[in-house]
């Protein structure tokens, strides 16, 4: 039994030497099969006009993408395959693996193929992780893309409130300056109105005046009779017009100032010389009747009216726009010393 086995170890050579020819022939067989292949799909690329290999760096329409996919691959770990191949039947036909036994034969096939699996297995992970790299940067790109535009649309909405609101502000400006313009024209056009129409309201107050004391009338509880006219007096005309605008300006009504002064004291300080004198106010009347006819529903300033012993009368209108009540009245009485 022993010289049989050494018969076939020594007659194993002769074998080898053949397998390992035709191993040369099948691996120059695979190389041209392969570079035909090749030269085919280069072809076929240049057909669609793009790399089948570079189909992941570059743009390309849709379906001829697909296409040139589906082609490849199946050929696209041939010379991978054919290598992994070639090294089996050199590790199968070499002296070391044809001297081992059956169960360590078994073992090395085993841990090759553990091995290029293993490869394979690592090529396919590494694969992987760059396609999740590149996913995430994708998604990252397009994260950050997204929030800049969603910041410049803020910044955009931010800019514009802020300059609808300065255009508003700036529009209510020119606004309020118009109608305070307005206001301030109407007050002036009143105010001229007003200043033309005084002399003639003054003059309206004597006539209304004039007429009740030739009526005569029931003052409270006295009686006046029919009572000669007055007369108009510049000097007491100056003192009812101080008189007024200092009402008017420093915002007070009263017979007494805020100095103290008394309807005599600024009747003596025009130079008038008299032995009777008496005033009367009003205030926010509009026109000469109504402030006649106030006047004479009250009976102090009814008996200053109507009261005989007065001779002479000075009257003043002020109008103050500014002033609590616009318009103030004021009648100076008076009866000069006889000479």
């Amino acid at each position: 039994m022993n010289h049989c086995k050494h018969n076939k170890v020594s007659q194993r050579p002769k074998n080898t030497k053949l397998l390992l020819k035709n191993i040369m022939i099948l691996r120059l067989f695979f190389l041209v099969l392969s570079l035909a292949l090749m030269i085919g799909l280069q072809g076929l690329s240049r057909l669609t006009h793009a790399n089948p290999f570079d189909h992941y760096y570059e743009d390309i329409e849709e379906s001829e993408s697909v296409k040139v996919a589906a082609l490849v691959e199946p050929y696209e770990h041939l010379e991978e395959r054919a290598n992994d191949a070639f090294r089996d039947l050199d590790e199968a036909f070499s002296p070391r693996y044809d001297q081992t036994p059956n169960h360590d034969r078994h073992e090395l096939k085993t841990s090759l193929k553990s091995k290029r699996q293993a490869k394979r297995q690592a090529k396919r992970r590494a694969e992987r992780r760059a396609e999740r790299r590149a996913e995430r940067r994708v998604e990252r790109r397009a994260e950050r893309r997204a929030e800049r535009r969603v910041e410049r649309r803020v910044e955009r909405r931010a800019e514009r409130r802020v300059e609808r609101r300065a255009e508003r502000r700036v529009e209510r400006r020119v606004e309020r300056r118009a109608e305070r313009q307005a206001e301030r024209q109407a007050e002036r056009q009143a105010e001229r109105k007003l200043v033309l129409a005084s002399s003639q309201f003054e003059a309206e107050v004597l006539e209304l005046v004039n007429i009740e004391r030739r009526r005569g009338g029931q003052c409270g509880q006295r009686r006046f009779s029919s009572s000669p006219e007055l007369k108009a007096q510049p000097l007491l005309a100056q003192a009812a017009h101080n008189h007024g605008i200092a009402m008017a300006q420093q915002r007070f009504f009263a017979h007494r100032g805020p100095r103290g002064d008394t309807p005599r004291d600024r009747i003596t300080a025009t130079e008038y010389r008299g032995n009777a004198w008496g005033e009367n106010i009003a205030a926010g009347q509009r026109t000469p009747k109504e402030v006649v006819r106030a006047w004479m529903e009250s009976p102090g300033h009814c008996k200053n009216i109507l009261n005989s012993l007065f001779t002479e009368i000075g009257i003043s209108f002020v109008f103050d726009q500014k002033s609590p009540y616009k318009t103030y009245w004021v009648q100076a009485f008076g009866r000069p010393r006889s000479r």
